[in-house]
């Protein structure tokens, strides 16, 4: 991403981590994670975040809760990783709990994503390991489910629409 992100014509670079980021206190307009909190250890993250954010500035984070890990394609295949992300996705309300805990106002919302994705598309990710819990389970279980997948759906070409269900929050002053 690094790589990508030098290539953009106005956009500056800087690697950092979330538990201890590279920027001055009350420095920035936006702190955002998107999908990323989970990675962390996500107290010490919003902590920082809640550090470098202006006044008048906002953090918004994105993440699963229980409707997507109830819902989710990907844990209909592989019930192992509804379980695993129940546990390694912080829930949304101790996010909210934490930051409101900092002096700020959290609104949260559902946002639902329609996705639409092609049996390939779904066979090469979910063999890649695209998604970072796919990445808990054996080369033997992602082959069984596949197996079942393509029986289910033996033709590369076809489509097959999803949901993904996102959790919005986004704390201010």
């Amino acid at each position: 991403m690094l790589a990508h992100a030098r290539k953009v014509r106005g956009v500056a670079v800087l690697r950092g981590v979330a538990e201890a980021l590279p920027f001055r206190d009350r420095s920035l307009d936006l702190v955002f994670f998107h999908l990323s909190l989970h990675h962390t250890r996500w107290k010490v993250a919003l902590a920082e975040a809640v550090r470098v954010r202006r006044r008048g500035g906002r953090i918004e984070v994105w993440t699963f809760g229980e409707a997507h890990h109830a819902t989710s394609f990907l844990g209909a295949m592989f019930p192992e990783v509804a379980a695993l992300d129940r546990l390694r996705f912080p829930a949304p309300d101790r996010i909210a709990a934490t930051l409101e805990a900092s002096g700020l106002a959290v609104s949260t919302e559902t946002v639902v994503e329609p996705v639409e994705r092609s049996v390939a598309f779904w066979e090469e990710g979910i063999r890649g390991r695209f998604v970072s819990t796919l990445q808990a389970l054996d080369d033997a279980r992602i082959e069984a489910a596949l197996d079942a997948f393509r029986r289910r759906h033996p033709h590369p070409d076809e489509v097959i629409a999803s949901t993904l269900t996102f959790e919005r929050l986004v704390a201010r002053d």
